[in-house]
């Protein structure tokens, strides 16, 4: 059961990049209940012919710093969107499952918590995790084509 400051702090980081999207140029939903989706971000291209993108997303929101990747999203297309220091000056990072477990490394996948739980998640992200997430943190939010 999530407390009530971990659902201010998933609301607050929710807020946040629900509004950078927005800024970026992209619409936004919300589905009704969680099933590992938090947000869709999605665009309609203005061409002759229309084209329609989405991008689903799973958010992790901290008051501090976190990166984690969870094995249950494997399956799926879908990107994280780390919001660090929600209450103070948020940082957004978006990036795709696949490129989160390259950030992660062989060296963490082998750990027992991802190998038997499926999930690897520190609140501490080493200088390198840092290094390796600059780059997916824009000050123009986009998705690729």
């Amino acid at each position: 059961m999530k407390t009530r400051n971990s659902l201010r702090v998933e609301a607050a980081g929710l807020a946040y990049l629900k509004l950078r999207l927005l800024q970026a140029g992209y619409e936004v939903a919300v589905p009704d209940y969680d099933n590992g989706i938090d947000l869709i971000a999605f665009q309609e291209t203005t061409e002759a012919r229309p084209i329609f993108k989405a991008w689903p997303i799973q958010l992790k929101a901290a008051t501090a710093e976190s990166f984690g990747v969870d094995s249950k999203y494997g399956d799926r297309d879908i990107f994280y969107a780390f919001v660090w220091h929600v209450f103070s000056v948020p940082q957004l990072f978006i990036l795709s499952y696949k490129q989160a477990l390259i950030i992660l490394g062989d060296k963490k996948a082998n750990t027992s918590s991802f190998r038997e739980h499926g999930a690897y998640i520190t609140t501490r992200p080493s200088p390198e995790i840092k290094r390796q997430l600059e780059p997916f943190s824009k000050d123009e939010v986009w998705f690729p084509d």
